[in-house]
């Protein structure tokens, strides 16, 4: 949808994604598509999603004001990346306990970013920029959704 208009715009992670909303006035109705929008964009992004216990795509949400989709987890943004960020000094990415299964950094420690990929169970669709891969494949599917969203909504005023 790249009509001339009103333009609203959301933050997905690091991925931008603009559509124009041509004589969508309504306050009420502006929030109902954002909200339409990122709950499409979340539930369609939900098989690329890295997956392990399944905590990081079962937290996701889309802010009260729908302007992002949130990944809560403190390990989504590396997840997003999709590399390996180590500490500086022991160049380990965590340290782990065979008997809790529990994995922990240093406290207060910057890691450093490394060009060593991670390696993701369900991949090649589950792994990094979920979003951007997401979006590549369904894309016109969702602008055409939100399209008929908006003249639902606005047929029924």
């Amino acid at each position: 949808m790249t009509r001339a208009g009103t333009s609203t715009t959301w933050w997905f992670m690091e991925y931008k994604i603009t559509i124009d909303l041509d004589n969508l006035i309504d306050a009420d109705l502006l929030l109902k598509a954002r909200r339409f929008l990122g709950n499409e964009v979340m539930r369609l992004a939900d098989d690329y999603v890295p997956m392990d216990s399944g905590i990081l795509k079962n937290t996701a949400f889309v802010t009260p004001l729908a302007d992002a989709l949130i990944y809560p987890q403190p390990y989504a943004h590396y997840m997003y990346e999709g590399v390996l960020y180590v500490d500086p000094i022991t160049k380990k990415g965590a340290f782990h306990d065979p008997v809790s299964g529990r994995f922990w950094s240093r406290p207060n420690t910057q890691k450093e970013r490394t060009d060593r990929p991670l390696h993701y169970a369900g991949a090649p669709k589950r792994g990094a920029d979920w979003i951007e891969r997401m979006w590549d494949e369904y894309g016109p599917e969702i602008e055409e959704a939100i399209k008929r969203f908006v003249e639902t909504e606005m047929e029924k005023r």
